[in-house]
């Protein structure tokens, strides 16, 4: 891990309450909150020294404001492919594995 990566981590370590409610705060909910800070913290490992980080901490409210913007832009679009899920079903391809899986189960239409 390079020592921008473990300064980062680290500092998310510390500041994770703060960046959390910062995220909500942003999502305007708790709804994806601790996805973003997942993913702030996979961003941060993958820091490599090519640059120095003048401010890590700025770094990483920045970096957690941006993933949290992009998760908020998202939401919209997430949700109405889930609704399509349960709307129609399994498309037929898993069906069609799960029948011969199965020897014909009834979890999928006909």
């Amino acid at each position: 891990m390079s020592s921008n990566a473990a300064t980062l981590t680290e500092l998310l370590i510390r500041e994770r309450s703060a960046l959390l409610r910062r995220v909500q705060r942003i999502l305007g909910s708790d709804g994806g909150a601790e996805d973003v800070i997942q993913a702030v913290w996979f961003k941060a490992r993958g820091v490599d020294d090519s640059q120095a980080i003048d401010n890590p901490r700025a770094y990483l409210y920045r970096l957690a404001a941006n993933l949290a913007t992009d998760h908020g832009r998202e939401s919209p679009r997430r949700n109405r492919l889930l609704a399509d899920h349960y709307r129609w079903g399994p498309d037929e391809a898993t069906c069609r594995n799960r029948r011969a899986a199965s020897s014909g189960s009834t979890a999928c239409r006909a």
